[in-house]
């Protein structure tokens, strides 16, 4: 036997233990009465009775139920809400506040920042004053972590019906990548060009040549999941996402928020941040679709090619190259080069809304990756998404980004397709 701290038991604790039950178990039965006595009995020696697990599976359970014991504090502690708004003094300093629907998120934040060795569900006050102006500034100034995106946008963005909020993420986006792709931030994509030329050769066509640095760019630069940015677990949990107010993260690497998890194996937060410098991407090798879009963009524009950045309102970002006058598919996440259906037919997804976003205008590409009309036609009904709403709002982007000065490598301007 092992009771699970490495120390066999001793005679006094292990043998004795089945001499008594024998002695109980005779009384019960000379007593002879009642089956109330003998439930009440066996159930004290069901609670008494213990096998002890192996110290892996106990560490196992552990790890498991950590947060169902979160869960049954919040329920028995001041009977505060799993849902809203919520504040905490962190160190004994400002608030720092939480939005999203579970408490025990915010509990996992508060235990890896905090210095004190405490109950953090002490520290938790539930916020009842939601203001719109109030939770910007939060945000702003890095006050204010959001787990769930959904309530977020439905208080900063109440005026706006799901369509336009889309339309306007976009464009926002749109305006970031295309700042990001100035010249003086192609350095590192240049460099890692550079590289790659030994692979690449005259005789070759352009698609061919392409084709080569999407494979090379996908073996360098892994998609990030999940994984602790310290001791690279699997599985770390999301606790939200945060504003970027250091120098280095808002200034150098252009990020406006970062990712935050929370890894059970080493206890500590990982900080994902959302980089739009090419530079900064290049050099961590790390990302998602938003990063590499970025980066892999910029590599095409040194490579000589213009690019237009598209917009995947169902949660992706690609780009396409503009390859002997006609506009290509290039995702870099897939290596996938001319592949338009890849996400209607191969990732079984549907899409209201597609924007392809060049330096001057924006242009809905929907019905050329999402070929299935009626469906795209049932969810932007769905979302009050109107083709004057798309035009009102992209007309937008175009006097948006006339009045941007950007500077990248080539300025061809085409809408033909393969």
């Amino acid at each position: 036997f092992d009771n699970g701290n490495g120390n066999k038991p001793t005679k006094s604790s292990s043998r004795s233990l089945p001499g008594g039950i024998m002695v109980l178990f005779l009384f019960v039965l000379l007593l002879g009465s009642g089956s109330g006595l003998w439930n009440g009995v066996t159930q004290s020696l069901r609670g008494g009775i213990r096998i002890f697990p192996s110290r892996e599976r106990s560490k196992e359970h552990k790890v498991k139920n950590i947060d169902a014991i979160d869960e049954e504090k919040i329920s028995l502690s001041e009977n505060k809400s799993n849902e809203g708004l919520f504040r905490a003094k962190l160190n004994g300093n400002e608030y720092v506040y939480f939005l999203g629907k579970n408490v025990s998120i915010f509990a996992l934040y508060l235990r890896s920042e905090n210095d004190k060795k405490e109950d953090v569900y002490k520290l938790i006050e539930e916020e009842n004053d939601i203001q719109v102006d109030k939770l910007k500034s939060l945000w702003q100034n890095g006050k204010l972590l959001v787990h769930d995106r959904e309530i977020w946008r439905s208080i900063i963005r109440q005026n706006y019906s799901q369509g336009e909020i889309q339309l306007r993420s976009g464009i926002r986006r749109a305006l970031v990548v295309w700042n990001s792709l100035s010249e003086a931030n192609l350095q590192g994509a240049r460099d890692w060009l550079e590289g790659k030329k030994k692979y690449l050769n005259h005789t070759m066509t352009i698609n061919d040549q392409v084709q080569i640095l999407l494979n090379e760019f996908k073996e360098e630069f892994p998609y990030y999941r999940d994984h602790c940015l310290h001791c690279a677990a699997e599985g770390a949990e999301y606790l939200g996402e945060i504003t970027c107010t250091s120098h280095l993260e808002k200034d150098i690497q252009r990020a406006v928020r970062a990712e935050l998890r929370y890894c059970s194996s080493c206890s500590k937060l990982s900080r994902f941040v959302r980089a739009n410098d090419v530079n900064s991407i290049m050099q961590r090798k790390y990302g998602r679709c938003g990063e590499y879009s970025i980066a892999f963009a910029a590599i095409l524009l040194i490579f000589g090619l213009d690019i237009r950045w598209i917009y995947d309102s169902s949660d992706h970002v690609w780009i396409e190259a503009l390859i002997n006058n006609k506009f290509i598919h290039c995702d870099p996440c897939e290596a996938a080069l001319n592949q338009p259906l890849l996400y209607s037919q191969n990732w079984q997804k549907s899409s209201s809304l597609v924007l392809a976003f060049d330096k001057h205008q924006a242009i809905d590409l929907t019905s050329f990756y999402y070929p299935d009309n009626s469906t795209v036609a049932t969810l932007r009904k769905n979302i009050h998404l109107s083709p004057e709403l798309i035009s009102s709002i992209l007309s937008q982007y175009n006097f948006s980004a006339s009045n941007t000065t950007i500077t990248t490598s080539t300025q061809k301007a085409a809408n033909n397709r393969n």
